[in-house]
């Protein structure tokens, strides 16, 4: 679906956020960024608890698989740092109005589908066609 454009059936489209509803999305995503600060917060004070030389002879006797679990603990860390930012995008859209609304169409993304996932920025529809247009 390219930007601006209608979804292509009536029945895609979704009633718009009530009052309730979006105070209700707001505070959950306050409490997930919450939640993820203090967890990021105490992930990053473990890593740095030791001491750069300690860090260094730990890293000299890791094995291959240690070092793979060290790569995933890293690459969990910046999917928790993607998701804040997602919900500090999320958080901007509630404040200007535009939460709720499809960036790309321009239609209601919809209670549930935000329910589901609070960060959602498009339509179902929408983002099936952007995950389509971008697995290529």
């Amino acid at each position: 679906m390219r930007p601006n454009t209608q979804p292509s059936s009536p029945a895609a489209r979704v009633p718009p956020l009530s009052a309730s509803e979006l105070l209700e999305l707001d505070a959950a995503l306050s409490s997930r960024a919450r939640r993820l600060r203090v967890h990021i917060r105490e992930d990053l004070q473990r890593r740095h608890s030791a001491s750069a030389d300690a860090m260094t002879e730990q890293v000299r006797r890791l094995e291959d698989e240690s070092s793979v679990d060290a790569d995933v603990s890293l690459a969990g860390l910046e999917r928790e740092i993607e998701e804040l930012r997602d919900i500090a995008a999320a958080r901007l859209r509630v404040m200007t109005g535009r939460f709720g609304v499809c960036t790309d169409c321009g239609q209601a993304v919809g209670h549930a589908r935000l329910s589901a996932y609070p960060t959602a920025k498009r339509c179902i529809e929408c983002q099936r066609a952007h995950e389509k247009m971008h697995s290529a």
